[in-house]
């Protein structure tokens, strides 16, 4: 009973596991892992404010699980075959890391800045429509689709297969590897195909119409051709793009 009236003080993040769970009790900042069940949890209020920890959790195992972010920054492990989902706020700022494959779902309509990464065969969804800042970065021949309302972008490479759905514009998709890419834009758009993906599935579908060709593999829409084609997409996937930007500045620099 003491121990059950302390957590039910701390308020910050339910949790319950079971297909049997009573209404959840509560943790924070990081909830018991998830392994093998069906598990529920709610980040409240205040758990993601400026200067404290974001909400985290991990499903493993064929967990199912589903999270309930509301005001919060929230983070989700989901491997080994398990089925996940965050339900973001609208203060946004959800993230998932995926593998294993496993389902990830982002609903991020409202508020944005939600971002998954996905690897090893899985399938990630983020639902950014109504928002700006969502990101991807899909790996490992993984399947990744995005819808956004602009702003948006990642990295698909590894055999990949990604779909970027670009509202309004100002997004960016770098494709690589053997990846088969699509990203459907309007203005302010960049897609960069490298590697393999140029001579493969890497497409730029404008409302505008046909996209325009640069150098390098690139195409953009509603936008002129970048002068440097072959870092045209880095800004798009962090921390990669500012690896690669940090590179290419200290190689300009003299000696």
């Amino acid at each position: 009973m003491g121990s059950k009236l302390i957590i039910g003080l701390i308020g910050f993040l339910v949790f319950g596991c079971g297909d049997d769970a009573a209404p959840p009790a509560q943790c924070a900042p990081d909830c018991p892992a998830c392994v093998g069940e069906v598990c529920e949890a709610e980040c409240a209020d205040g758990a993601g404010d400026a200067g404290a920890e974001a909400c985290s959790w991990e499903c493993r195992d064929g967990a199912d699980c589903t999270l309930e972010c509301q005001g919060s920054e929230c983070e989700l492990g989901c491997n080994s075959e398990s089925d996940c989902e965050a339900r973001c706020g609208d203060e946004g700022g959800c993230d998932a890391n995926c593998d294993g494959q496993s389902t990830c779902t982002i609903a991020c309509a409202e508020g944005g800045h939600c971002d998954a990464d996905c690897e090893g065969q899985s399938t990630c969804t983020i639902d950014c429509a109504n928002a700006e800042g969502c990101g991807l970065d899909c790996q490992g021949g993984s399947t990744c689709a995005v819808t956004c309302e602009g702003g948006c972008g990642g990295r698909c490479g590894g055999n990949a297969t990604c779909d970027l759905d670009c509202v309004t514009g100002g997004c960016g998709l770098d494709c690589r590897g053997d990846a088969a890419c699509t990203m459907t834009c309007d203005t302010d758009c960049i897609v960069c195909c490298k590697e393999n993906a140029a001579a493969g599935e890497c497409e730029l579908e404008c409302a505008s119409g046909a996209p325009m060709e640069c150098d390098d593999g690139v195409l953009v829409c509603g936008r002129e051709c970048p002068e440097d084609a072959g870092h045209a997409c880095d800004a798009f996937h962090d921390p990669a793009g500012e690896e690669s930007e940090s590179e290419s500045e200290s190689e300009s620099e003299p000696e």
